[in-house]
């Protein structure tokens, strides 16, 4: 067991905040598209790799992190337009099973192009020197990238929200998630909002993976690392559900980073632990059905 102090509990919350963050940010994606599609996205977290890698090029490239994150969605935003009407749009009519083995099917050809591409060795990736400081805040100092980290996953959870809750486009979206039949009878091209949430879904878990890098660094399997924790924040916040991904992924985060302090093999299972309880307990999750 680790020495409890204030400022231990204290590096822990906000470390629990930032895992928190970045497990909301990518679980947003994919609760979109589980929702409004019915399709579990096996290769989101692949997705995932992609951005940090396709960010990491462009970083080395420009020395531009903003840039970099700017492309890590971007570039993933517009893979999603050829694995959804071209692969995905296919599966829709057919049994659930031949739509997972498919994104299974992406999730392995994601992992080789990154492979072939940038090798199979970690690369780290370097803070930006603009954030590579502390910033005192009281009781301790925190790493300026960190805070940095927190502030732009929470404005991007906040812009998502809103153009959820504000646009045109939002509203047909979530109307999709609760009622698809619905949405279909009163004319909108289905197909049109299904390849845009994609595009969306998968942009956004490219843009975390930009963001999360110079914190774990880059490896092939980086995607996949992530990728059940994540499905597990969203079956705790509800399948669909915006908001419980954004509440479950910070109740993760927190529980997993305060686990440390107190023992440490604990913060590998008590994501697992949380799932189970609430399978048992309120199968739908926070906010779902």
């Amino acid at each position: 067991m680790a020495e409890f102090t204030l400022s231990s509990l204290l590096i822990s919350l906000l470390n629990g905040v930032s895992f928190g963050m970045i497990l909301a940010l990518v679980a947003m994606g994919l609760a979109l598209i589980w929702g409004l599609m019915e399709i579990a996205n096996f290769a989101h977290g692949n997705f995932y790799a992609l951005g940090a890698y396709f960010g990491y090029s462009t970083y080395m490239m420009t020395g531009n992190f903003f840039l970099a994150l700017a492309v890590g969605f971007l570039g993933v935003a517009l893979s999603g337009l050829v694995v959804e009407p071209v692969l995905l749009r296919r599966m829709y009519a057919r049994p659930p099973i031949e739509g997972l083995l498919l994104m299974y099917g992406v999730l392995l050809i994601i992992f080789d192009l990154i492979e072939m591409t940038w090798g199979s060795v970690g690369i780290p990736f370097s803070i930006p020197k603009e954030l590579a400081s502390y910033i005192d805040i009281g009781v301790i100092e925190y790493p300026a990238y960190r805070i940095f980290q927190i502030a732009v996953t929470a404005l991007l959870a906040l812009g998502l929200w809103l153009f959820l809750r504000g646009t045109r486009i939002g509203l047909v979206i979530r109307a999709g998630v609760q009622d698809r039949q619905m949405v279909e009878s009163l004319g909108v091209n289905v197909n049109n909002v299904f390849t845009l949430t994609f595009c969306l879904g998968v942009g956004i878990a490219g843009l975390a993976g930009v963001v999360s890098a110079p914190l774990f660094s880059l490896y092939p399997a980086m995607g996949n690392d992530i990728l059940i924790k994540c499905f597990v924040v969203v079956i705790l916040g509800g399948i669909g559900s915006f908001k419980g991904a954004v509440y479950s992924g910070l109740i993760l985060g927190m529980a997993s980073s305060i686990s440390t302090i107190v023992w440490l093999p604990l913060a590998d299972i008590v994501i697992y632990l949380f799932m189970a309880a609430f399978l048992l307990l309120k199968p739908g999750g926070l906010f779902g059905e």
